[in-house]
């Protein structure tokens, strides 16, 4: 879902899953999300939230992913 750039709606259709029944599927599409740019060119971000509560994959995520150069 990182490398790709996907957002939620579009694993669930591919994988035919129900997040009504199954709940939020990951994504790593990302409102208010932190952003670090560290000097060894690296990027930390950190956390976000997805869509909004009405939307079945809302999610409020507390994760750190780290892209290296």
């Amino acid at each position: 879902m990182i490398a790709k750039g996907d957002w939620s709606y579009a694993a669930n259709k591919m994988l035919d899953i129900n997040p009504f029944r199954n709940g939020p599927t990951w994504c790593f599409d990302r409102f208010g999300r932190s952003t670090a740019w560290l000097p060894d060119g690296r990027v930390v971000l950190i956390a976000g939230e997805h869509e909004d509560s009405y939307d079945p994959d809302f999610c409020i995520y507390n994760d750190v992913v780290v892209i290296q150069p």
